[in-house]
């Protein structure tokens, strides 16, 4: 639990949680280990989940494109997970990639006792976009 806690204090966009909240997600994820070259997210597609990468990297596609790598301490999938949109890229796992699968319902559960934390998760997923 303590590799994926530290995933999370690391990602910019998990910050809008507490302690508390963080330890209570931590309990609600899945753990996947992707063998290099998986895609994991695919360009188009809406689904309810995001990851948190705990370990390794992966690249990010838009079209054939690759445009950016994810590393440790980051997320991936919140904008399509956190606005209920379309995918804006690919995601494709990179060598070692072990991420945890953090799904909406989780989010949900943990934000209920205090709503503004999604606001504050959308503001930060956001700024990518611009």
């Amino acid at each position: 639990r303590e590799a994926i806690l530290l995933a999370f204090r690391s990602s910019a966009m998990l910050g809008a949680l507490g302690e508390e909240e963080l330890w209570e997600l931590a309990g609600l994820v899945k753990m996947w280990s992707y063998e290099e070259g998986t895609v994991l997210l695919h360009e188009g597609d809406i689904e309810g989940s995001m990851f948190a990468v705990c370990e390794g990297d992966a690249d990010v596609y838009v079209g054939e494109e690759l445009v950016s790598e994810i590393v440790a301490g980051q997320v991936m999938g919140e904008l399509s997970m956190l606005f209920s949109k379309a995918r804006t890229a690919s995601i494709v796992a990179g060598q070692g990639l072990l991420c945890v699968e953090i799904t909406k319902q989780a989010l949900e559960q943990v934000t209920k006792k205090r709503p503004e934390a999604w606001g504050e998760m959308q503001e930060v997923a956001s700024a990518k976009l611009a």
